[in-house]
Parts: structure tokens; C-alpha cells; sequence
């Protein structure tokens, strides 16, 4: 059976994409699957999408990104699915980013809310030269969640701003 899913917005441009009840008997499709653990991003926003065929054709020219370039506004602005490993088990979740290097340096990070069941987040993110990017970062993005004072990290991706 094919998997559908539902596109929800919930304010702010923030989209969550959660599984039809009748796909969830069946679990999670394909592409979540193959990305489990992953976040794919792109510069503009990811079309909508109505079969797993479709998801996993956009997820699979998504996957090929790694730099992302900065818009005419002097930002980095990026569209992303994250595909958890897990359900958070909370309603809050955090895109925090880390610059690569000798050390690795938390730079900034953001708040995002959805359902503590779903696996998939579907979000847009903007990196400012004001919150300490530049042009060169080697960047590191997790979605975490702080559970006992540690950070557990759901999904994660690499990216270089040109």
C-alpha cells in the first residue's frame, strides 16, 4: 500500500508532514526509510507532493545538495524534510547548527513545534550573517531535543554557505 501524507501548516511557514491514518497501519514508507536520520534541504520550497513516488523523487534531488547559496536578501535561507530516527516524544525540537573545524561550535539554533508522534518535519530555516555565519562555514545541522541535560539527536545533515 502506498503511503500518502498530509501537509499541515501551522503558522510562521512551518510545515509538518505527517503520515494518512491508513498508511500509518503499514508503517513508514519507503523513503522514510532510506533517509531515517537524515535532513535534505534545498534554496527554494519543496513542491507539494501527493504519492510516496513523488516524495522520494524530490527527496532524492534534495539528497544531492550540499552548499547552499545566499539569497538576494544577504541570508541563507533553506527549505528542509527532516526525517527523524524517531518520534520526539515532545512537542518542541531544535534545528541547531554547529560549525565544522578542529573544534565543532554551536552557533545558533531554532525552535520548531509539532506533533510529539510524527517522524517527519517539514520546515524552512534562515541563516543570517548577524547570528555569526559567513560565506565558507562548513556547517553541521541537527534536530535535537535536551532530555536530561544531553542533547539527543533525531536527524542531521552537512552543508557549505557559499
Amino acid at each position: 500500500m502506498q503511503s500518502v501524507y498530509r501537509v499541515l501548516i501551522i503558522g510562521f511557514g512551518l510545515f509538518i508532514a505527517t503520515a494518512d491514518a491508513n498508511a500509518a497501519k503499514d508503517g513508514p514508507g519507503p523513503t522514510y526509510r532510506r533517509n531515517r536520520g537524515r535532513i535534505v534541504f534545498q534554496e527554494a520550497a519543496f513542491t507539494a507532493f501527493g504519492t510516496e513516488k513523488e516524495l522520494t523523487k524530490l527527496v532524492n534531488k534534495a539528497r544531492l545538495n550540499k552548499t547552499l547559496r545566499k539569497a538576494k536578501s544577504g541570508n541563507w535561507e533553506l527549505h528542509f524534510l527532516a526525517f527523524m530516527r524517531k518520534a520526539p516524544g515532545a512537542a518542541k525540537v531544535n534545528l541547531v547548527w554547529y560549525k565544522l573545524g578542529k573544534k565543532r561550535e554551536q552557533v545558533d539554533f531554532t525552535e520548531f513545534t509539532m506533533p510529539p508522534t510524527s517522524v517527519t518535519l517539514r520546515a524552512k530555516a534562515r541563516l543570517m550573517p548577524a547570528q555569526g555565519f559567513k560565506a565558507g562555514d562548513r556547517l553541521e545541522g541537527r534536530i535535537t531535543r535536551l532530555v536530561g541535560g544531553k542533547e539527543k539527536v533525531f536527524a542531521k545533515c552537512r552543508l557549505t554557505l557559499k
